[in-house]
């Protein structure tokens, strides 16, 4: 893999947990353009699309890309929620955690 692509898949994973640490820092706050949590959930979620249109014209197979920001993603956003959010780990969604590594080397 490429370091123009690992620092992409780097970039889409990074603005994906960011976009949900705001989206649920603005969870029960009115929605609208005062809700600066939202607001900034949204842009940085933008940014995610950008990264990955690069990451496709750079010539990575669409299924290595998607695979990269939806399991980097998903593993990063439970390690969040658990970091900052205080939420538990089960031990199921350890295991999901390992074979969705696991997956992600497998297919990039």
């Amino acid at each position: 893999m490429k370091n123009q692509t690992k620092l992409l898949a780097f970039l889409m994973v990074i603005c994906e947990i960011a976009t949900q640490f705001f989206l649920q820092k603005g969870v029960n706050k009115k929605m609208s353009i005062k809700n600066i949590n939202l607001v900034i959930g949204l842009l940085i979620g933008f940014f995610i699309n950008v990264f990955y249109f690069m990451m496709l014209n750079l010539g990575v197979d669409l299924a290595v890309a998607n695979t990269l920001i939806d399991g980097g993603g998903a593993v990063g956003i439970v390690l969040l929620g658990f970091l900052v959010f205080k939420q538990k780990i089960t031990v199921k969604q350890m295991v999901g955690i390992l074979l969705t590594i696991f997956g992600v080397i497998l297919i990039s």
